[in-house]
């Protein structure tokens, strides 16, 4: 359920916050759900450590209830004590296509704001982004591209190098595939994935997104009248090959623009 703080005592994640603070990390980003209470010193000591890093950003979600009459979405939010804490709360949402794989990123898809859009418009104070700004993410690898460090090792402290590695970066914390044989994480299909069979954790996806907005390089679909010109010159250049060839050579062209 929501009220259970992960991994662990919530005592443990104010330890990990004061440690990646300590190592110089721009913003610490909790890609987890922390809802309701849990013990009461726990709770005092995360939030006393959310408020002491000034740089902790946290996530909300939307759940969906039925009944057999009514079907209505709940804004579940983080604890009221991290939440006022914290420097901002973003919603974490992924969407996937028809098909099922995800390829765009909706910054406003309700009136709450995405946690990309918080994190970049904290990372950069005067960063410029189109309201109501959708589009596809820019994958630079598959899954596992991104730098990532097991929570266990950040329980034992960041040693020097890996510290040199967080100083003035992104910090996302959240589930990832395989990070343990007990791990559970929210995963999904990316374009990657008909050429790896791998399945991509949504905090990596929403570090995608982010890495997007701060690089300014999303792509953009073509509009219709593009799409229309982009097919009437492919059947152009078709028929002009067509024309300049014999026929089985011709079939040869129809097969390589088939397949």
């Amino acid at each position: 359920g929501r009220g259970r703080a992960w991994p662990g005592p919530r005592r443990r994640h104010a330890d990990r916050i004061r440690q990646l603070k300590a190592a110089g990390a721009r913003l610490i980003v909790f890609d987890v759900i922390c809802a309701e209470p849990s013990d009461p010193e726990d709770d005092l000591l995360f939030t006393e450590a959310i408020r002491s890093a000034g740089n902790v950003i946290l996530s909300s979600t939307v759940e969906k209830s039925e009944t057999s009459r009514v079907s209505q979405q709940i804004l579940v939010q983080p604890y009221q004590p991290f939440r006022q804490a914290a420097k901002g709360v973003g919603l974490t949402l992924v969407t996937p296509d028809g098909d099922g794989i995800v390829r765009r990123f909706y910054l406003h898809p309700s009136d709450e704001v995405t946690l990309p859009e918080v994190v970049a418009r904290h990372y950069y104070a005067n960063l410029s982004l189109p309201p109501r700004l959708a589009g596809l993410i820019h994958f630079p690898g598959p899954p596992g591209h991104i730098y990532t460090v097991s929570y266990s090792r950040l329980l034992e402290g960041p040693d020097a190098s890996l510290a040199a590695r967080l100083k003035g970066k992104i910090v996302l914390i959240g589930r990832i595939l395989g990070a343990s044989p007990t791990a559970q994480a929210y995963a999904f299909y990316t374009p990657f994935f008909s050429n790896t069979g791998q399945l991509m954790s949504g905090v990596e996806i929403h570090a995608q997104v982010i890495r997007t907005l701060l690089r300014g390089n999303l792509g953009r679909e073509l509009g219709l009248l593009p799409k229309l010109s982009l097919n009437l010159a492919v059947l152009l250049i078709f028929g002009w090959l067509l024309a300049r060839v014999s026929p089985f050579s011709g079939m040869g062209v129809l097969m390589s623009f088939i397949l």
